[in-house]
């Protein structure tokens, strides 16, 4: 027995070790993502552009000094048991693949058919269930050579939770945008994606199974203690129960993001812009400057005087197309500043959020993203005569959106980053065609009535 176990170790650190001198030069590249892909360099960041002209043989030097060393730590790491074997371990793993301690040392935290499985995962054949599980790598020296090889490592958004709102029946849009999102989440471990949902006096049975099982099948949705809804402060609420799930479930992640789901974004352009700007005392997302409130009953962004009694909002970043709020603004937020100014527009409510911290002295970055908020701020008349190529395209987020257009424009977006900066988009504006949106009209109106009252106070009446 005992001569079984040792042959058994010798035979797999000798595989080990020749997988690494057979393929450790691909492996370590990749691992490491010392070469990224070639990019454009008239849109490059400088600092990738840096690493990018690295000689790639220096870079196996440095690495080779690791993988020699590793294969004699190999057969004890490799004999260690599978912690949890057979439970999801999704969450007690920060929901993200990959290494994970909870499964014990050396282990993964995986699932089979994972789109971007990071590297640890691939390969591995023995799933037993069909979620997330604490899995054995195929190649355990991976995490030491990220470890200890003396690779600079180019520029990476940081770690970001996003919460993208969705509606309970909107499973059909979820699906047509969710490759977009699977594409931002990538393979670096840094950012999380959800799509918010409200499950408070959810009484459709057939719709909550419906809802479990999507969400058995792709582990990205997250039930919140909340009411569907817009009007009354509703969709305030569901931010503040989307802050309190960051907060409880995914705090490691640095920045948290909102948006909603019919909202398009060019991750590779946002990224960029973290990577650059991001922070935790980070405010960021497409201004809106400050404005009267509506004052009109009948109006959807109805603003009561016993919610918001000053003439005017503060600036603030636009909702739909999305913002983004440093872990340090909501510490704050959730720290009681939420629920005192519980406005009913919800971007404004954020809004008014922010600039009671800057009143109190705290430090904010306002930083501004180049978007689209609303139809009024781009030729939806005239969708397709926009922008005819990817290059010609400066936004980075577009609200209102079909989700055909969004997975569309997702698809542009990455074969224009791997080969075709000139990708045609016009066409992906098809399904705008013949859209109608109703005018504003409630800040008009507000504005006529406050100057009929001023007029009727110099008359006397």
């Amino acid at each position: 027995m005992v001569w079984g176990i040792l042959l058994t170790s010798a035979l797999f650190i000798f595989q080990v070790a020749d997988g690494l001198q057979l393929k450790g030069s691909d492996d370590a590249l990749n691992v490491s993502a010392a070469v990224p892909p070639a990019v454009d360099e008239a849109h490059a960041d400088p600092l990738k552009l840096v690493e990018q002209t690295r000689d790639p043989r220096a870079l196996l030097e440095e690495v080779s000094i690791v993988t020699s060393a590793s294969a004699t730590e190999v057969s004890s790491e490799m004999l260690t048991a599978v912690q949890h074997m057979g439970e999801n371990c999704w969450d007690p793993c920060k929901a993200a693949s990959g290494f994970c301690d909870w499964c014990g040392e050396r282990k993964a935290c995986c699932r089979k058919g994972w789109p971007n499985s990071p590297t640890e995962c691939r390969g591995i054949t023995s799933y037993f269930t069909d979620v997330h599980e604490c899995v054995t790598p195929v190649n355990p020296t991976v995490r030491r050579i990220e470890q200890n090889a003396k690779v600079e490592q180019p520029g990476r958004q940081p770690s970001i939770f996003v919460s993208v709102f969705s509606r309970l029946n909107a499973t059909d849009r979820r699906h047509l945008i969710r490759d977009m999102w699977m594409r931002a989440v990538g393979n670096s471990g840094n950012v999380t994606v959800r799509f918010a949902l409200c499950e408070r006096n959810l009484a459709n049975e057939t719709l909550l199974e419906e809802l479990k099982e999507e969400n058995k099948e792709h582990g990205d949705l997250a039930f919140l203690d909340c009411d569907e809804g817009y009007g009354e402060g509703l969709l305030t609420k569901k931010v503040l129960a989307s802050l309190k799930e960051y907060k409880s479930k995914h705090w490691n992640r640095e920045m948290f993001m909102k948006v909603d789901d019919d909202t398009f974004v060019a991750w590779s352009k946002l990224s960029s812009l973290l990577v650059r700007r991001g922070h935790t005392d980070v405010y960021m997302g497409v201004p809106i400057d400050k404005a009267l409130p509506c004052r009109e009953t009948s109006f959807r962004w109805y603003e009561p005087y016993e919610t918001w009694s000053e003439d005017y909002f503060p600036r603030a970043m636009a909702g739909g197309s999305g913002y983004v709020l440093g872990r340090t603004l909501v510490r704050k937020i959730l720290g009681g500043l939420g629920e005192e100014h519980m406005l009913w527009n919800e971007d404004r409510a954020v809004g008014v959020w922010v600039d009671k911290m800057v009143r109190d002295g705290m430090p904010v970055s306002y930083v501004a993203i180049k978007g689209v908020d609303g139809f009024w701020a781009w030729n939806w008349r005239n969708p397709k005569e926009n922008w005819a190529t990817w290059a010609e395209y400066p936004h980075v987020v577009h609200h209102g959106l079909s989700p055909q257009t969004i997975a569309c424009l997702s698809l542009a977006e990455m074969e224009a980053m791997e080969a075709d900066p000139h990708k045609r988009i016009d066409d992906c504006f098809e399904p705008e065609v013949g859209v109608i949106h109703e005018p504003l009209k409630c800040a008009e109106l507000t504005r006529e009535k406050l100057m009929a009252e001023k007029r009727n106070e110099a008359s006397g009446i």
